[in-house]
């Protein structure tokens, strides 16, 4: 009678002799990591096997030996580690594991002389468009007239104008470019102002001119009682009878009443 071991016992050695053969060629296999041809430019995601922990110094270290510069340790990232370096003229980060393992390597830029370029950024002039006496001057030289502005506020102004006739409610962007034109009416005639003549400020008499004047009018024994403009007051007789005068700055008579007579005249 034959023995039989049970298939689950045939199992679990087949399980133990592959360990102790996949550690038997990991003992054996020398440790050249970055002389490998799978850290070459042109392949992808390689497998390298270092130490248990891998510590800043010790990628650095590796890196060098690969023919990298310029290594930058970028920080960790949960139980990874990223590094950043130049390889030739071309710049590459890559993350490795704990065990080892590059998880993921990709090219971020370029290298001069082993370190790093900045990347380019090309400054792009910001336009903030024009002001509103600069556009009410655009389309008064597009022929618009009597222009209002009804919304002053970005990103659309809104404002109503008047060409040939026409009355039109506008909508402008921020350079002064029509995106939309709508009739709304008419405009009434162009009306040419008038010039205002220039017309001389007169200050009026003087009190010795106004009392010139008064004489000439046949009032006598005339005495001002209020200086001060603007109404002069001043007492003058006239054919017997004694007045009361208010008189204005050019001394014409506002008011005029009997206060009594006068004495003859000597």
């Amino acid at each position: 009678m034959s023995f039989r071991f049970p298939r689950c016992l045939k199992m679990v050695f087949a399980a133990l002799f592959a360990v102790l053969v996949m550690q038997t060629v990991a003992q054996a296999t020398p440790f050249t990591p970055f002389n490998s041809p799978m850290l070459s430019p042109s392949s992808s995601l390689p497998v390298i096997r270092v130490q248990r922990a891998l510590l800043p110094k010790a990628a650095r270290k590796f890196l060098a030996k690969g023919g990298y510069s310029g290594v930058e340790i970028l920080g960790n990232k949960g139980s990874d580690v990223e590094v950043r370096a130049c390889l030739g003229k071309r710049q590459f980060t890559m993350t490795f594991d704990l065990n080892g393992m590059v998880r993921r390597r990709k090219r971020s830029g370029d290298c001069l002389r082993g370190q790093p370029l900045a990347p380019r950024t090309n400054p792009v002039p910001q336009n903030r468009g024009l002001t509103l006496p600069q556009i009410r001057a655009d389309l008064r030289n597009r022929g618009y007239r009597d222009i209002r502005f009804t919304d002053r506020q970005l990103p659309v102004y809104v404002a109503t104008a008047c060409r040939n006739g026409l009355r039109f409610a506008l909508r402008l962007n921020r350079f002064g470019k029509i995106n939309r034109q709508k009739r709304i009416g008419r405009c009434g005639p162009v009306t040419t102002p008038r010039p205002v003549p220039h017309v001389p400020q007169n200050r009026g008499l003087t009190l010795p001119q106004i009392r010139a004047d008064l004489r000439n009018r046949g009032y006598r024994d005339i005495r001002f009682t209020d200086r001060q403009l603007p109404v002069y007051v001043a007492t003058a007789c006239r054919n017997g009878l004694r007045f009361a005068l208010r008189l204005n700055r050019f001394g014409k008579i506002n008011r005029q009443k009997r206060i009594g007579r006068c004495g003859p005249v000597t």
